[in-house]
């Protein structure tokens, strides 16, 4: 269908004044009753209804919310749940740890230099990623109640782990990681496409892995701990429900693309691709017509299981307790607690593994020979038009966000035409009368749903989110809103979204409440435009700025700088980050400002002018002291492609001195095994052998370079990658293979 956005989309009318928008002016229902609905965004229901029915208990008040703990608002859902600062503390801490595990398991599946040694690496490596950006959210205050999202992390991650350990030992392994352990090790007997393996240097082995064992965790391991943590440790609290806790499930979405991000890098680094060459896009192909998943549908199905286990008895006992220094004790292959989830009926249907491929082109493949899963495939489009249709306000309504969110991604894949639209419309409103707006555009994804709709209903579409979702959605999911519209080519539907949501957010404060007086600088929009900065012009307010000028044109410019102003230097790109390289102060910088600056120098050629910026960068954050996490964050590989002639020689004094000896095992591992696989370049070999020859531990890093075999195969590896000079001195110092091949 032809995109009409642009012809058929003018500046939303309904409200003119953006104060008015922002705090609740056109939002819908008339009364007590319609006006808690438009509070509910920014509080949460309960909260809402509280303060319309003149009442004036707060969660704070009734001794329910207690010390500081980062929640995103103290107007939550149900003030009836007990969050605790301690308690909070006590979990991060556990999850904190739990995080170091997670990344050392990813560390030993690595293996060896030429290959993972173990393809379960690569989930193992982007739920470390996962964790990691829900330990990031928690902190950032974006869940109504992180001792919550806490102790879930915990559990998905024990789970996951206990399988592993009986996979290792030869214990009983529950059947969904069986199975997808036996993809991961290609011992699942399917014949089919593998000549992609070839073609594609082991690329498509590592996404299909990385896929069927996201799809076990998804499918099994999350609706299970959601329901164990709910049942043990909130089932007892005041009017507590699961649906208290789906906003902060649905609005994790941000975590899932910062991890997928990370791992489209790493995937690209460890197959000398360029990482241009992993996009969101190629993502989303790889799930939805590959593998045969959809994620944002596969959350929404996750969600209605875990809902759906505890009216229909299915919960069963919850194999955890908690243990000594912050460890969970228990272990969930030790007896049966799979059956139940199973067993489970109703709309959210049993979860079955599978490793699809070219879905597309209606090719299904099953490990079990079965048909294709899908939840996308479930319904049609025309089913779900007529139940839409047939229902009324009151049904759709009592249908629950996850509900709603799949038939809207439903209506919205493939192609889209006024039925479809107008039954996503239709689904939209109910979400709005039914207090769960947030929630359900969350689950369903905003930018999907603007990018199926054209014409009238996408004016209409565009105004409810200017109303109704884009003030009260969390921080983050409101920046990877802008990110999807930014990266790539930024069409006219594109800037009107970018603007929209950062005007929506102009009167909003960091705990998502309206206020109609509040000075810009303390603003969310503020908050958002700073960290556009930060990704894309090397930080700061104006970066963000100079950054949307580039993006946007004619009215939407015009409105982004009625609201927010102008550069006070627009100067963009590599030369403002040089000016600041000059002014001589790079060490007093923030470490995420300094990581951004130097990504922003290395993007397309590297000149010597950036080269010499990178190397003052590199200098100052060895005067702050935090110069190994700068080369960790950005990658040391990374940098040192960008350098050449004598600045090179500057970057690797500077490795040598500074970071080579004093980065983990881990990422030393990595970077050995990025300049190894493919052909290596002179710089690759002088990066190898300074690493094997400084490091205390570099007879350990050989060996591991030879898959555990011995230093005899870790050096041959070495010696079929290096020569000259380079491997003189890793001959001098650790002897040769004794091998000619």
């Amino acid at each position: 269908m032809p995109d009409l956005k642009t012809k058929q989309s003018p500046t939303p009318t309904t409200s003119t004044n953006d104060v008015d928008v922002a705090s609740g002016g056109t939002m819908a229902g008339v009364g007590a009753q319609g006006h808690a609905h438009a509070m509910q965004g920014g509080m949460g229901n309960s909260a809402a209804q509280s303060m319309v029915s003149g009442q004036t208990q707060t969660w704070r008040g009734i001794g329910n919310l207690q010390g500081n703990p980062p929640v995103r608002s103290e107007k939550p859902p149900n003030i009836g749940i007990e969050e605790y600062e301690s308690v909070y503390r006590s979990r991060r801490a556990a999850t904190s740890a739990q995080f170091g595990r997670q990344k050392a398991t990813a560390d030993r599946f690595l293996g060896e230099a030429t290959s993972p040694l173990d393809a379960r690496y690569w989930f193992a490596k982007v739920y470390s990623y996962v964790t990691e950006g829900e330990l990031e959210d928690s902190a950032a205050g974006a869940f109504y109640y992180p001792s919550y999202v806490m102790q879930c992390v915990r559990y998905f991650d024990q789970i996951y782990q206990d399988n592993v350990k009986a996979a290792d030992t030869g214990g009983n392994v529950e059947e969904h990681w069986k199975r997808a352990f036996e993809v991961c090790a290609d011992e699942d007997g399917y014949v089919g496409p593998d000549i992609l393996d070839f073609l594609t240097g082991d690329l498509y082995k590592a996404v299909r892995s990385l896929v069927i064992s996201m799809q076990a965790h998804i499918r099994y391991d999350l609706p299970r701990a959601e329901a164990w943590v709910f049942q043990s440790y909130y089932g007892h609290m005041a009017g507590a429900s699961m649906g208290d806790f789906e906003p902060d499930f649905m609005s994790m979405m941000d975590v899932f693309e910062r991890a997928a991000a990370k791992m489209n890098t790493e995937i690209a680094d460890l197959h000398h691709l360029p990482a241009d060459m992993m996009p969101r896009s190629m993502q989303d192909l790889a799930m939805s017509s590959w593998f045969d998943a959809d994620m944002a549908t596969e959350r929404a199905v996750t969600w209605e299981r875990a809902q759906e286990l505890g009216p229909q008895g299915l919960v069963g006992t919850d194999p955890y307790t908690e243990g000594p220094g912050g460890a969970l004790r228990g272990d969930v292959t030790s007896s049966d607690n799979l059956s139940n989830i199973k067993s489970i009926g109703g709309n959210a249907e049993a979860p079955y593994l599978e490793r699809g491929f070219m879905q597309a082109t209606a090719e299904t493949v099953g490990l079990d020979g079965s048909l294709s899963w899908n939840p996308m495939n479930w319904t049609a489009d025309t089913a779900v038009r007529s139940d839409v249709s047939g229902s009324t306000p009151q049904q759709l309504q009592a249908m629950g966000p996850s509900q709603r969110a799949q038939m809207m991604r439903r209506c919205a894949s493939g192609w889209t035409f006024n039925g479809d639209e107008d039954t996503i419309l239709t689904l939209i409103q109910a979400s709005i009368d039914a207090g769960e707006v947030g929630s359900t555009i969350d689950a369903a994804v905003a930018y999907d749903l603007l990018a199926a709709t054209h014409g009238a209903q996408y004016v209409k579409m565009r105004q409810m989110f200017i109303d109704h979702y884009y003030p009260f959605m969390a921080l983050p999911v409101a920046m990877a809103y802008l990110k999807h519209c930014m990266v790539g080519a930024t069409g006219e539907w594109h800037e009107e979204m970018i603007v929209d949501i950062l005007v929506a957010k102009k009167f909003v404060n960091s705990q998502g409440e309206v206020d109609p007086n509040l000075p810009l600088v303390q603003s969310e929009a503020h908050a958002l435009i700073g960290m556009i900065g930060l990704e894309f012009e090397g930080g700061g307010y104006d970066g963000g700025l100079i950054e949307l000028e580039e993006q946007l044109d004619f009215g939407d410019e015009d409105r982004m700088h009625q609201h927010f102003g102008r550069p006070t230097q627009n100067t963009a790109g590599d030369t403002r980050i040089r000016q600041q390289t000059n002014a001589g102060n790079v060490a007093q910088m923030p470490l995420s400002r300094r990581i951004s600056m130097v990504k922003r120098l290395i993007q397309g050629a590297t000149a010597n002018a950036d080269e010499d910026a990178i190397i003052k960068i590199l200098q100052g954050s060895k005067r702050s002291g935090d110069l190994v996490p700068l080369i960790d964050a950005v990658g040391a590989h990374v940098i040192a492609a960008d350098i050449h002639g004598a600045e090179w020689g500057t970057v690797r004094s500077l490795f040598r001195q500074s970071y080579y000896t004093r980065t983990s095992q881990a990422k030393a591992f990595y970077l050995l095994n990025t300049c190894i696989v493919g052909s290596t370049d002179e710089w690759e070999q002088e990066m190898i052998a300074d690493l094997v020859c400084l490091r205390s531990d570099g007879q350990k890093l050989i060996e591991r370079l030879g898959g555990g075999a011995g230093l005899s195969e870790g050096l041959n590896v070495l010696e079929w990658n290096l020569d000259g000079y380079d491997e003189t001195r890793v001959t001098n110092q650790y002897g040769s293979s004794g091998k000619w091949w």
